[in-house]
């Protein structure tokens, strides 16, 4: 191998012609690759030259972003082109990841570059994150729409009952909001009460009952006049209440309670309750809030033709059913008992020397006699009884799944409590009695007759019984 003497006056020009060509593998845009004849006997030359050439090659495929290249020189120029490259690759690879959706991805050897590349990659991550949350609040408030659509829906087409009205209400508000116990409440104006109508819950029913505004969370609601959010029960509400958890289980911790009116007016209150406590916001607020808007109108609908209803099969002075429901409850239950062959028993009372009562007393009194009897009737009657006004001063009582027996022991309960009743008014007390007749069917064998003309029967039989009783002295039971 041959090498330059750099001290040799001989190679001085060859020592210049050398170092040119390795400026200009450095410099030149078109460096010379091969050796001068009178150099090519110089490795070490040779060796260098071409090493300057293929890191300059491999430098200018990282600067055009060629990151496939290879370079085969050692070295520590090499080994840190090398590491560039290796770097670069890495950077692309992450670049590629946070394109997916990857976040975590941080750069830390390009010193101000990684500070503003991670800088940008947090508030992409911070974009993506907000965006999230408005696509998730999107959605929600899309959700909540449909929900309030729907219910909206199918409150206003619940027929017109109350309890199909409730039962929409009920099944958007779990689909809404916390929902471990729920009461729909009417307010009754006249007497100042709180009238739970409907009720559900998790924990199972409890007995609902009216309240004063003074002693019930829907009271206080009420008194108010706002909704509001009951965020532990234990520690609501001012010391002045002394509540009797009439419109809460006892193990509900918080509860969401909304008013609700209609043409200015207060008509009830929607209550939801959750088994744990602070978990109400004001976003459930509002919710419960355009359901109340949504359903006081349907319920007072359902609350007005239940009324109109009422009346149509009322009496208006005793409220107890008139001749033409009677008859239609009659056919019901005498249809049921000849199915299921239970006995069916009918009382036809009637008040003695009724007239006398009118004309010693005056109409009035005549009236509150007949309207005391109807209320103690009602009082010692079962649910499935069905009472009726038959006309005048008599009335029909239908008892299903009662035997002979059992009738007669009612009537005689009926006969001697209406005995013992005093009437005060200006001209004295008044004192009445009754008397009734008894028939049974389906003992035996349940008769094959028709329903009404069945009915027509019993009432036959009822009646001539009773006359027996009124020839036997009055305030008499007789069994037809």
């Amino acid at each position: 191998m041959s090498e330059l003497n750099p001290f040799s006056d001989s190679n001085h020009g060859l020592l210049d012609h050398a170092v040119q060509l390795l400026a200009d593998a450095i410099y030149s845009s078109k460096p010379r690759e091969e050796l001068p004849p009178e150099l090519q006997d110089k490795t070490v030359l040779e060796e260098s030259l071409s090493a300057l050439l293929e890191i300059r090659k491999f430098s200018a495929a990282l600067a055009d972003g060629d990151m496939t290249a290879s370079l085969q020189q050692r070295g520590p120029l090499a080994n840190a082109l090398k590491s560039l490259q290796a770097n670069l690759n890495h950077l692309t690879w992450q670049a590629q990841r946070i394109a997916s959706g990857d976040f975590s991805q941080r750069v830390s050897f390009i010193g101000e570059f990684s500070e503003a590349f991670n800088s940008i990659v947090i508030r992409l991550q911070e974009a993506r994150n907000e965006l999230q949350k408005k696509e998730i609040m999107e959605s929600q408030v899309f959700k909540q729409s449909e929900i309030l659509r729907q219910s909206s829906y199918e409150i206003n087409t619940a027929s017109l009952e109350a309890e199909r009205v409730c039962q929409a209400i009920y099944q958007a508000a779990t689909q809404l909001i916390p929902c471990d116990t729920f009461v729909v409440a009417r307010y009754d104006y006249a007497s100042q009460q709180v009238i739970p109508i409907y009720q559900k819950s998790t924990t199972g029913n409890w007995r609902l009952r009216k309240a004063s505004l003074n002693n019930c969370f829907l009271g206080y609601a009420i008194q108010k006049n706002q909704s509001f959010i009951i965020r532990d029960f234990d520690q609501f509400p001012p010391l002045e209440y002394q509540f009797e958890d009439c419109d809460k289980p006892k193990d509900t911790r918080s509860g969401l309670a909304v008013l609700m009116h209609l043409g200015g007016l207060i008509t009830g209150a929607l209550f939801t309750q959750s088994l744990q406590s602070n978990i109400y916001t004001d976003e459930h607020l509002q919710i419960l809030e355009m359901l109340a808007s949504q359903s006081a109108a349907a319920l007072e609908n359902a609350r007005l033709y239940e009324e109109v209803h009422r009346l149509a099969i009322s009496d208006s002075l005793t409220s107890l059913f008139t001749r033409r429901h009677f008859f239609s409850m009659a056919q019901i239950e005498l249809e049921r008992s000849r199915r299921y062959g239970f006995p069916l028993s009918l009382i036809m009372m009637d008040i003695d020397l009724f007239k006398q009562v009118n004309d010693t007393y005056g109409h009035l009194a005549g009236d509150r006699v007949l309207q005391t009897i109807a209320k103690t009737c009602k009082r010692h009657l079962r649910a499935s009884d069905v009472i009726g006004r038959y006309g005048g001063e008599e009335f029909l009582i239908l008892l299903p799944q009662t035997d002979l027996e059992g009738s007669r022991l009612l009537a005689e309960r009926l006969r001697s409590k209406i005995s013992r009743l005093r009437l005060a008014t200006k001209d004295g007390k008044v004192k009445v009695t009754v008397s009734m007749g008894i028939h049974t069917v389906g003992a035996g064998k349940f008769p094959e007759t028709p329903s009404l003309e069945l009915i027509d029967q019993m009432i036959g039989k009822a009646d001539a019984a009773l006359y027996a009783a009124k020839q036997m002295g009055r305030n008499q039971v007789v069994i037809g």
